[in-house]
């Protein structure tokens, strides 16, 4: 399994190699590249108007030189303190150009992309691309997060009937069916389809045995519950599908998805 670890800030990028490992402990012969885009404004082929976003970014983050130094220091720092059996499948690399297009360019051969959590404009430019443009699986790690266990120990799946959550599910396969536990989560909310049957059958079918929690939103809110579940059965892993409309409509009205997102403390399996 090729894997395609995003690490455009070096804030994030131990989270983000954490996953990446932790995700391909499990699937031998597993592959993981590292790639860091360096965005250079006098190199970008863009309108005046993104030169001058990408020269005032520079004020505050530091200039693309000084990005590029940052995260080679964190992976090389994560490097050192992990263990060598997990270094032979890693491989680094930078490359300058704009970070959507190169991250689309890079994911074409991976069959899942991990990253951690973004917090600079370079980390949400490669998210919006992984969970937008590139139609693979995202593996989203919280940016302080550490492998402490297995990443298949308790997978949790979040449920709603949609094509989201469709790929979400056979995108997470090869881990479900390695999961210790698995267990599906349905929000009622008036409206919504969460019956579950079909999804039981479809996980029966593959091996594996889930077990199935309905539960009501939390003051109003899906994402509540489906943090407090994740609390409650101490999951290691989030599935849910992400992001039911398109982009510009989701960063306006999607409220569940972003809450997870910013809210979980365990790494979420998604898909567009």
């Amino acid at each position: 399994m090729q894997m395609l670890a995003l690490v455009p800030e070096a804030n994030g990028t131990r989270a983000c190699l954490e996953a990446a490992t932790g995700a391909a402990k499990s699937q031998p012969g597993s592959c993981i590249v590292a790639l860091h885009v360096r965005v250079e404004p006098l190199k970008l082929l863009t309108s005046d108007e993104e030169v001058a976003v990408q020269r005032l970014r520079e004020i505050r983050e530091g200039t693309a030189d000084r990005r590029a130094e940052a995260t080679r220091s964190q992976v090389e720092q994560w490097r050192q303190e992990t263990h060598p059996e997990l270094l032979r499948c890693v491989r680094y690399e930078e490359v300058a150009g704009r970070e959507e297009e190169e991250v689309l360019r890079a994911s074409r051969d991976a069959d899942l992309l991990v990253m951690a959590r973004p917090t600079n404009l370079d980390g949400h430019d490669a998210f919006h691309a992984a969970m937008f443009s590139s139609r693979k699986s995202l593996l989203l790690a919280p940016a302080d997060w550490r492998l402490t266990a297995d990443l298949e120990r308790h997978i949790l799946i979040a449920w709603k009937e949609s094509r989201q959550a469709h790929r979400a599910v056979e995108g997470a396969m090869p881990w479900l069916r390695k999961a210790e536990k698995v267990t599906v989560l349905t929000v009622h909310k008036p409206g919504a389809k969460t019956d579950p049957s079909n999804l039981l059958e479809f996980l029966s079918r593959e091996g594996v045995e889930a077990r199935l929690i309905e539960g009501e939103r939390i003051g109003g809110r899906t994402s509540a519950r489906i943090l407090a579940t994740v609390e409650e059965v101490t999951a290691s892993l989030i599935v849910m599908g992400a992001y039911r409309y398109a982009s510009f409509v989701e960063w306006a009205l999607g409220k569940t998805t972003q809450r997870t997102i910013a809210q979980a403390k365990v790494p979420l399996m998604l898909a567009h």
